[in-house]
Parts: structure tokens; C-alpha cells; sequence
């Protein structure tokens, strides 16, 4: 963030990154009558790894200070109820979409930073949302579970364990910037992956 500024208007106190989101917040404090609070902590354009720019360290225009960024430790669990997570099947011919739920997950951090991290998804809740045709749906989940693929009756759980999360240097506004590196199990089958 190179400049922020705050704006006062009965109740709302809005920080505002000048760099094209005045106008947005503005809007926003207004729909709302003004009792909104927005407060932009980090920004990844043009960030160095490992160097984060904060509401805390960001130059100001008017009076006041903005309040420190909260610094995050313990560990938190996921809402199983409210978390997805999408799939894509591809081969040669063809490819399928649907959703799988996560079984459990936590994420534990010391100041901010990733500790540890460890999420169950649950197989046997796969589905398959692109075809409409309820029997050749059903057709598929079923080849799904079977042995052929993950076999869900031997191995109902698959699960990522995180090894190390790294920033990004070259991440600009809208991509990934962190690169997360774990132990994936799959059918009892235990791999190393990355991904951004």
C-alpha cells in the first residue's frame, strides 16, 4: 500500500488504498449510511517476499492512527459446513466437475506465520455437478468410489498435511502469493505436492 487515508462520516471510519478504491469505498460507505468499516491490512503488488506492507506501516493524510494489524496465533478449525472444495476430471475425450466436502481441517499460526496445517476431505461425499442425466450421474459417482478409482470403501479419507507455505516474488493483483508445499495421501498413497 503506498498511501492510505481516512475518511470520517458520522460513525464510519473508513481506511482507503488510494490507488483506484476511493471511489469504490465511497459507494460503499454510502449504500451502507455510513456505517461501514473497511481496513485494507496487505497488499501483494509489488511486495518483496517475506515483506509486508500494513495498515500499521502505511503513510498517513489527516489525524489519527491507524490501529496495528492483530497478530494471529493458535490454532483455528475449519467450518466443515460452509467449506468445498471443487474438483475437475480430465481425460483425452472428455471431463467432469463436481465437489467434495472437507471432512476436518485446522490451521495453526504463530504471529501471522503458518505453523502447521492439516485437512481431511471425505470421499465418500464426492458428486458430480455437470451431468443433468440422474442415472448417468449416479453411474459416475458409483465408478468414482469404486476401485478403479479411489476406492471409498477402503480408504473413506484422503488427507494434506502442510509442510511449508513460501511467498510468491513474482505474484502481482488477483494471482496466488504463497506457494504451499505438503504431504497429500491418497488411497493410502502418500505424495508430495506444491501448489500456489
Amino acid at each position: 500500500l503506498a498511501r492510505a487515508k481516512r475518511e470520517q462520516r458520522g460513525a464510519a471510519m473508513i481506511f482507503i488504498d488510494l490507488n483506484g478504491m476511493k471511489t469504490l469505498a465511497q459507494e460503499l460507505r454510502g449504500a451502507v449510511g455510513g456505517s461501514l468499516r473497511l481496513v485494507v491490512l496487505e497488499a501483494c503488488s509489488g511486495a518483496k517476499p517475506g515483506v509486508h506492507a500494513s495498515a500499521a506501516q502505511t503513510a498517513l493524510e489527516g489525524e489519527g492512527a491507524l490501529p496495528a494489524a492483530p497478530s494471529l496465533s493458535g490454532t483455528f478449525h475449519a467450518d466443515t459446513e460452509q467449506s468445498l472444495i471443487r474438483w475437475t476430471g480430465r481425460n483425452l475425450f472428455n471431463h467432469h466437475s463436481g465437489t467434495v466436502r472437507l471432512a476436518e481441517g485446522e490451521i495453526t499460526l504463530r504471529d501471522n506465520a503458518l505453523v502447521a496445517a492439516r485437512f481431511r476431505i471425505a470421499m465418500d461425499s464426492i458428486a458430480c455437478e455437470d451431468i443433468s442425466d440422474s442415472a448417468m450421474n449416479q453411474m459416475l459417482i458409483a465408478h468414482l468410489h469404486s476401485d478403479d478409482f479411489f476406492d471409498v470403501a477402503h480408504h473413506p479419507v484422503a488427507e494434506f498435511i502442510a509442510e511449508s507455505i513460501t511467498p510468491l516474488a513474482t505474484c502481482t493483483d488477483g494471482t496466488p502469493n504463497h506457494l504451499l508445499r505438503g504431504q497429500f495421501t491418497l488411497r493410502g498413497i502418500t505424495r508430495e505436492i506444491e501448489y500456489p
